[in-house]
Formats: C-alpha cells, sequence, structure tokens
C-alpha cells in the first residue's frame, strides 16, 4: 500500500501542464474631466423639463466655474428661472447660490433679483430655496450691515407664512445675520399671539412655541446659533424655554436641554424661585436638575447629549451633584429637617397625635411631588442611569462627564468610585477601557479596596492589550490599603506575565512605581517575595527570570525611603543583582545607599563639586565657533574636530541635552566635510573631486542634512533653512563632478532636474518664512532663468562661480531638541532557539517598539533584512499604533517572514526606519530611509517542504 501511494505522489509531481497562450493584454483608456474654462452652460436645445435638469445637474458637477464664466452663468440662470416649473426654479436658485461663492464674484447683483423673484413667486418650496441662498449671500458679505438689516426686515414679511419650510429659512436668516442691534420694528406676531414688536431674540422665543416642531427646532438652533457668534442670551429666556423641555419631538428636546446648559454658564449664580415653596436655588442648581432629568428620555440622542453637558456644568453645588450617584429620593419629597426642626413644628401648632383616633398623624396639607422637591426626581440617580443604559455612547458619556466631575471635587471622586469600578464589567471593550482610564485619572483622590481590587484584577486576564496596560498604568498611580491587597496585586501581576510574555516591559514600569508608592507595605512582604529564610539558604533565582526581575524592581523601589531597614532583608545574592539591574535598566532601578556598594560603581553619577554645570559647559563650547569664520582652513578644521569631541561628551553626561548636541555635531560635521572637500587651491579641477573618497563625503553630507531635518524636533526656521543650504552645497559640487567626467547624458539630465527642482522647494521655503538667503543660494538663484533651460554647457560656469561665494554660517544650537527615537521591546536577541517554518511559507515574529518624538506615524516603516543581503520595508497598519501620549506611541504589530530553504538557521535584522521629511525631498530621497534604532536579530531556520 505504501509504495502505491508512493508511486501516485510521484505522478502527481510529474504531471506536465501546458499553459494556454494568454489573452491580449487590455489596455485602459483614461477619460479626463473637461476643464474648469472649457465648459459653458447652454439650455436653450432642451426641450423638456428633464433635459433641463441634465443640463443643471452637470453644471452642479462642473462646478466652481471661473469668475467670467460664473457671471454668464448666473445671466443665462436667472432668465431660466422665469420660464421654467417650480421644480427647475429650485435648482436654478441653488446654483445661482452656489456661484455666489465663487472667488471674485459679485453677489450683490444676484440681491435685487432674488428680491423680485419672492415678490412673483408663489410656491413655498422655490421661496425657501431664495431665503436660503440669501442667507449664503449674507454670510459671504458678513461685514455688510445694512444689507443684514434689509434681509431681516426682509424675513418679518414671510415668518407668518403658512410653510413649516418658509418659517424655518426666515428663522436660520435671522440666527445666522441678526444680532440685538438689528432689531426689526416689523417682526410679525406669531400664530397664537406673542410680542411681536419686541427685539429678534423674543421673535425667536416666541416662534420656539410655534404649532410645527421643525419651526420650533430652527427658533432653538438660531438662538444656538447667536451663542455661537459671541451674542449674549437674556437672562428671562431661561424660564421661557425650560417647559419645553417636555416637547414630544426629540430635535427640540436637544435643542433646549444645550439652551438650558448655555444659561446655565451664562448666569450661573442667578436665583430661580421655586413654585409653592418660596425658596430660591441658584440657576445653575436647577439647570443641572432639568439636564439630569432628560436622562431619563426615550430617545438615545437626548440621552447621550445629556449627560455629555453635564460634565462641564462644574459650579453646580455638592448636594445636587451627589444626588445623581443615589436612587433614593428625599425623603416625601421634601426638604430634609432635623429632629429639632421637627419636634419646634409640632410645638409650635400644638398638634400631637395621641393615638387614639384613626388619621390622627396624617400631614396637615397634601404633598405635590413636583412642587415640592427641592430636585426633582429625574436628578436623583442620573449617573447610575447614565451608567447603566443599554447604549454604549450613553455609557461612554456618563463616565466621561463623572469623571471630569470628579477631577474638581474629592469627595464625588470618593462618591463615584463604585461606580466606575462596576464598569470594568461591561460588555463593550471601549466602555471598560474608557472606565479604566476615567479611575486613573482621579486615582489621586482614592484608595482601592479589597473588594474593588477583586473586580480589577479579574481585567489583567483580558485578551486586548489595551485593557492589560491601562490596569497597569492605574495600578502605578492607586493607593491601595493594606498589604495583602499589595501581595494580591504583585501576584496578579506576575501571571498576567507568565500568560502574556508581552506585556514585560508595561509590568516593570508597573512594579516600579508600586514600590515607590508603596514602601511601607512593601516591607512586611520583603522575606515572601525574596523567598528568604531566617535559617536556611534559598537557592539564588535566576536573572533571565522576568518574575524575578519583577519582584526586585519592586522592592529596590521600596527601599528608597528606607534602605537600611528593607537592604537588611537582602540575602547576599541580592546585592550583586541590584549592580546588573542598575547598569542595565537604570530607568527603573533607583541609585540605593547599600552596604558594600561604592558610589563610584553608580553609572550616571556626576560629582558636583568637580564639575562645571553642563549647560554652561554647552554654551562655552559653541561661543568657540565665533572665531571660526576668521580662521584659515587649517586651524577652523582643527576648532570643529574639537568642538564635536566635546559635543559627543555632553552626549554622554547630560542626556536632556544629548539631542541638542547630537544635531550640532552633525552640522558641524557635514561643515568640517564640506571645508576638507574646498580646501585645495585647485579644487575645482576635475583631478580633485573625481576620488571616491570625496563623492563619497557629498553623499554624507546629504545623509547628515537629511538626518538633521527629520530627526530633530524644534529646530528654528533659520536653522532649517541653513541645514537645507547645506545640503545644497554638496549636491552642486556632486553636480559638478558629474557634469565633467560622466559621459551618460541622460544619467546627467535627471541628476539636473533633481537639482532645480530642490532649488525651486528651497527657494519657495525661503520666501515663504521671510529668511534671506546666504550668498551662494542667491547667486544660483539669480542664475535660475538660465539653468531652467537644462542646457548642460549653462550649468558649469554658474554652480561654479557660486560655490567660490560658499563660506557656511555658523550655526548655535543652545536651545534643547527632541529626536525621534525607537526602542524595541520585542523580539529581543538573547534567545538561541531559531523559529523554524517550511521553506516559502511564512512564519509570524511579534513586534514592540516604543516611539518617541513622532511627528507623522504614516512615515514609520520596518525595515527586515535578511542574511543574503536582501531587504523588505514593510508599512505596519495605523491601528497597530497606541498613542501614549503627545508623539509617543507604542507599535504592536506582527512582521511576516519568508524566505527560500537555507543550509544552516541564520539571523533576520529586524529595525525601524523613517521616511524623510516630505519638504525639499527628491525622488531619490524618499528611497533612502533613516535609522531609528539598532536593528535585533531574530534567528529563523528553514526546513524543506514534505512531499
Amino acid at each position: 500500500m505504501a509504495a502505491l501511494l508512493k508511486k501516485r505522489a510521484l505522478a502527481e509531481y510529474s504531471q506536465v501542464i501546458q499553459e494556454e497562450p494568454k489573452p491580449p493584454v487590455k489596455r485602459l483608456k483614461l477619460v479626463h474631466k473637461p476643464r474648469l474654462s472649457e465648459y459653458s452652460f447652454d439650455a436653450r436645445g432642451c426641450s423638456n423639463p428633464h433635459e433641463v435638469l441634465g443640463v443643471l445637474l452637470t453644471l452642479s458637477e462642473n462646478l466652481p466655474l471661473p469668475v467670467d464664466s460664473a457671471q454668464k452663468t448666473s445671466g443665462q440662470l436667472i432668465e431660466l428661472f422665469y420660464k421654467e416649473e417650480s421644480v427647475i426654479k429650485v435648482k436654478v436658485v441653488s446654483l445661482l447660490g452656489e456661484l455666489c461663492k465663487t472667488p471674485g464674484f459679485n453677489p450683490n447683483s444676484l440681491i435685487t433679483e432674488f428680491i423680485t423673484f419672492l415678490k412673483t413667486e408663489k410656491s413655498h418650496k422655490v421661496i425657501a430655496e431664495i431665503l436660503n441662498s440669501l442667507k449664503q449671500i449674507g454670510k459671504i458679505l458678513s461685514h455688510d450691515k445694512k444689507l443684514h438689516q434689509k434681509l431681516i426686515s426682509l424675513t418679518s414679511q414671510h415668518l407668518k407664512d403658512s410653510s413649516h419650510l418658509v418659517r424655518c429659512r426666515c428663522l436660520e436668516i435671522i440666527g445666522t445675520l441678526g444680532s440685538p442691534k438689528l432689531n426689526d420694528e416689523s417682526t410679525a406676531t406669531p400664530p397664537g399671539g406673542g410680542r411681536g414688536g419686541e427685539c429678534l431674540q423674543m421673535t425667536l422665543s416666541d416662534y420656539s412655541h410655534d404649532r410645527d416642531s421643525r419651526v420650533r427646532t430652527s427658533a432653538l438652533q438660531a438662538l444656538l446659533s447667536w451663542h455661537q457668534r459671541g451674542i449674549k442670551l437674556e437672562r428671562k429666556l431661561y424660564e421661557e424655554l425650560a417647559p419645553a423641555l417636555n416637547d414630544d419631538y426629540k430635535g427640540v428636546r436637544l435643542a433646549v436641554t444645550r439652551l438650558i446648559w448655555v444659561m446655565s454658564h451664562l448666569y450661573p449664580e442667578s436665583l430661580i424661585e421655586l413654585e409653592d415653596k418660596g425658596e430660591s436655588i441658584r440657576l445653575v442648581d436647577d439647570g443641572f436638575g432639568k439636564i439630569c432629568n432628560m436622562i431619563n428620555d426615550l430617545e438615545m440622542e437626548v440621552r447621550a447629549e445629556s449627560t455629555r453637558l453635564l460634565g462641564s456644568m462644574h459650579l453646580v453645588s455638592a448636594r445636587f451633584l451627589h444626588q445623581t450617584l443615589d436612587k433614593k429620593l428625599m425623603s416625601n419629597m421634601r426638604r430634609k429637617m432635623s429632629s429639632h426642626e421637627r419636634q419646634k413644628e409640632h410645638y409650635t401648632r400644638g398638634e400631637w397625635a395621641t393615638g387614639q383616633k384613626w388619621a390622627d398623624d396624617k400631614p396637615l396639607e397634601e404633598v405635590n411631588e413636583e412642587s415640592m422637591s427641592l430636585i426633582n426626581s429625574g436628578a436623583c440617580g442620573a449617573f447610575v442611569h447614565g451608567l447603566e443604559d443599554e447604549f454604549l455612547e450613553v455609557r461612554n458619556a456618563a463616565i466621561d462627564s463623572v469623571c471630569e466631575l470628579a477631577t474638581n471635587s474629592e469627595q464625588f471622586s470618593r462618591l463615584c468610585q463604585d461606580n466606575l469600578v462596576d464598569m470594568f464589567n461591561d460588555e463593550i471593550e471601549a466602555v471598560r477601557l474608557n472606565a479604566i482610564n476615567s479611575l486613573r485619572k482621579i486615582s489621586h483622590y482614592l484608595t482601592l479596596r479589597e473588594d474593588q481590587l477583586d473586580i480589577i484584577l479579574s481585567g489583567l486576564k483580558d485578551f486586548t492589550f489595551d485593557i492589560r496596560a491601562g490596569l497597569h498604568e492605574l495600578f502605578g498611580h492607586a493607593k491601595l490599603e493594606t498589604k495583602d491587597s499589595l501581595n494580591s496585586c504583585v501576584m496578579a501581576l506576575l501571571d498576567n506575565m507568565k500568560r502574556y510574555p508581552q506585556d514585560r516591559l508595561s509590568i516593570w514600569t508597573c512594579m516600579k512605581l508600586l514600590g515607590e508608592h508603596h514602601p511601607d507595605l512593601t516591607l512586611p512582604l520583603v522575606p515572601d517575595l525574596l523567598s528568604t529564610h531566617p535559617f536556611f539558604d534559598t537557592p539564588e533565582p535566576d536573572m533571565d527570570d522576568p518574575a524575578y526581575i519583577s519582584v526586585l524592581l519592586l522592592v529596590f523601589n521600596a527601599a528608597v525611603g528606607n534602605s537600611r531597614t528593607i537592604s537588611a532583608l537582602f540575602p547576599e545574592h541580592t546585592f550583586r543583582h541590584y549592580k546588573y539591574l542598575r547598569s542595565s535598566m537604570p530607568q527603573l532601578v533607583p541609585q540605593l545607599k547599600l552596604a558594600g556598594i561604592s558610589p563610584g560603581m553608580q553609572l550616571n553619577e556626576i560629582n558636583n563639586k568637580n564639575h562645571l554645570d553642563i549647560s554652561a559647559f554647552l554654551k562655552q563650547t559653541l561661543d568657540r565657533l565665533d572665531e571660526l569664520e576668521k580662521m584659515d582652513s587649517w586651524s577652523a578644521q582643527q576648532l570643529l574636530e574639537v568642538t564635536m569631541r566635546d559635543l559627543k561628551r555632553i552626549e554622554d553626561l547630560e542626556p536632556s541635552l544629548s539631542a541638542t548636541a547630537e544635531c550640532e555635531s552633525l552640522y558641524l560635521n557635514s561643515q568640517l566635510l564640506l571645508m576638507k572637500a574646498l580646501s585645495g587651491t585647485n579644487w575645482s579641477a576635475p583631478a580633485c573631486i573625481q576620488t571616491r573618497s570625496d563623492t563619497a563625503s557629498m553623499q554624507k553630507i546629504i545623509d547628515l542634512c537629511r538626518e538633521a531635518n527629520t530627526l530633530y524636533m524644534g529646530l528654528t526656521m533659520s536653522e532649517g533653512a541653513t541645514v537645507r543650504q547645506m545640503k545644497l552645497k554638496a549636491m552642486t559640487i556632486q553636480l559638478l563632478h558629474s557634469l565633467r567626467i560622466n559621459n551618460d547624458r541622460q544619467a546627467i539630465l535627471q541628476q539636473c532636474k533633481t537639482y532645480l527642482d530642490t532649488l525651486h522647494s528651497l527657494q519657495k521655503y525661503l520666501s515663504d518664512n521671510g529668511i534671506v538667503a546666504e550668498n551662494f543660494t542667491q547667486s544660483l538663484f539669480t542664475a535660475l532663468p538660465d539653468l531652467e533651460t537644462l542646457r548642460l554647457s549653462a550649468f558649469t560656469n554658474p554652480l561654479q562661480a557660486a560655490m567660490y561665494q560658499s563660506k557656511p554660517p555658523v550655526v548655535k544650537i543652545s536651545h534643547r531638541l527632541r529626536k525621534l527615537r525607537a526602542t524595541i521591546v520585542e523580539p529581543t536577541e538573547n534567545s538561541d532557539n531559531p523559529l523554524r517554518f517550511t521553506a516559502g511559507l511564512t512564519v509570524d515574529v511579534n513586534m514592540e517598539v516604543v516611539l518617541e518624538n513622532v511627528r507623522d506615524i504614516e512615515n514609520i516603516k520596518i525595515q527586515v533584512e535578511y542574511a543574503d543581503t536582501q531587504t523588505h520595508i514593510i508599512s505596519p497598519p495605523i491601528s497597530d499604533f497606541r498613542r501614549l501620549s503627545t508623539y509617543k506611541y507604542r507599535l504592536l504589530t506582527v512582521v511576516t517572514i519568508s524566505h527560500s530553504l537555507w543550509s544552516e538557521p541564520g539571523s533576520v535584522k529586524l529595525s525601524l526606519v523613517t521616511e524623510p521629511t516630505t519638504d525639499l525631498t527628491s525622488a531619490d530621497d524618499k528611497h533612502r530611509y533613516i535609522s531609528l534604532c539598532k536593528p535585533v536579530s531574530v534567528l529563523i531556520a528553514t526546513k524543506p517542504a514534505k512531499r
């Protein structure tokens, strides 16, 4: 049977497949749209309304038109308006309104036509569209107050129109163009009465009671538009708009809720009289209660908006705020009184219950819950209802509002702690993550209890990395009550590391912060954590165990305040492990004064008594460059070399100034290379610049300038322009070299085009930023018309003359810069077990990278370099980037590796690279990626495919 299977397999592999001839390749024909100037509107040949509508739709697709064509087309559309029916008129008026937006078009010519249309038109839809176009013209002519007054007067004539659409457009014009200074004397009285002769604000208030819900919504939206335009709303609007919270239309309730929120911020301390109570409360408290009541609305949008608005009402009283987390109403819906007050009231009235008669102790008056409650029943447990809502939008908004209010109130933050912890069990991942981040933001007020800790620790088993990372950050900032809580937290974190080894760095940071914040709770746990015994020697743990490193980070950071007490509990090997961790992870291990460890063995420690201030030393180093232009070539080169050596020392001594010193060193290195290339008396001869060393030096200058522009944040415009002009000088020498020794005319022409593109880009950059060019660059700008002819003979003399004027200016970068950096957390290089996969197939490598000072994550790439020098560039998905803070990201991605069969295991190098900046970058530069970190080698082994 085996022989038969083997024969059958060989037969399958020995089949000959004859390919059919491929069909001819189909060529795509690209159809270009006509240019704007080529399109001309003409509806005279149309025989029916459908054809006219088709021509109008074609016109709308070709907008915007040139100014001349727009003026001509507007006249044709006006003629068409008087000939066609209402449907066509609506489209014509709409197009006229769009033509008014054309740059350079004078919309005043259409205002008279639109007013004439309104006098003769009977269709409500056409009138509404005309009013909409007039509103657009008013927005374009925003400073023409006379026009606005004219349009407001015009709208008053149509406010009593029977069509809701016309009334809505009139109210939109008032909201967009109206103001208290443009009171309309002829404002019509709305249906049902009202105050028609008062100001426009009252007119909008009156129309908020219109019979049509759409008109009511437009009136309220117009009031909101006034507020957004900086017009202060009147205080008396509050009582008039409050009943609209019970409107049966969603849009009205949504708009009124926003207006109540606006009034609460405009008049927070204004007093509101409560009906049948004889009491007054602040307007912000009353508005807060009304908005809380809207959390019980039937519509999700209203509930979500109301919950979101509550978070910004920071001036609300504490008693109203605390009531939102309690579902229990006030006793008997009355204001709570003390026992002494109740006894005094009974005594003054002389009425005591004897118990001899039925209902002897009944209340003296009937209680109306709406009038007797100090807070409306909807405010009781408002946030509880929001956090338990069925829609995640409402729950997320409730969490955001609770967090924002809790940051301003320590007492409220303690009250809402249980509610936020309960949201850790939500079924939606986004809600859980929001609750974790919100609890972390207010963690400086809180202390986590043991019962809450059980719920929180269960989230460490979540499959999502963002949830686990958020919990790690929460534990790093929170306070724990007892040592048992700390022990449970540590054990859960160690279990998390066992389940998800990729969380190692995040857990180590969490352990560091836990030790810093809980030194007293860590002290009794040290013997158990380090597995020590008072009488017996325990085996020395493995330093390659991430769990043991986590415990050491916790203990060492807890020993900062009381190192003598905790260090007395350390076994002997712990001191050796401290030395190792202090040298390998100085950012996580603090400096401790331990017995037997001299201060000289600590890294990055500087004796302040005998060492100069680094900032002063940097300034002193850069001040030496002022004499550079006065020196001869040899002395200037020696000064540059000495300065670069001192800058290198500053990089090692002061991390905060390392980016500044490194960027300055890059520029000085490029200046030194250029100076050496120009140091000869007859440097311009072909023999002097055709050597490989000079050609490599020019390319190195270009690479250094590219790195300075791409990797460093904080360079001023003038400094960036100097670096770009340095790059231009290196490109000039390269082009001169090519013009003399290169025989490939096409290659030289392409190099000349690249050079001209760079020159044009630099000219635009300097003019946009108002920077004066150097003499070298200015001479090239002068010769630019001759260079644009692309005659090779016209390049040599201008470039040669410009190089004679080349004197690189001195650049002193004294302010602090930030450098784009990448730190590869996973994979690590210490693995001896290769990743095995079948040759020709793929294997996935998990990669975790921390990126700092990133301006554009789309430029970040992953470079894969195989042992046979093949290099692949991979663009990670944007969704794999997690934002940690401003300009700081964590990249969690999977790199797919594939290769043919290898005879033995080999290494594949993974690294992070970035594209150069887009400005002044030629097509050739875009393929030259800049490395961000040292590559990490991953051992892989391919195996042959089984047959």
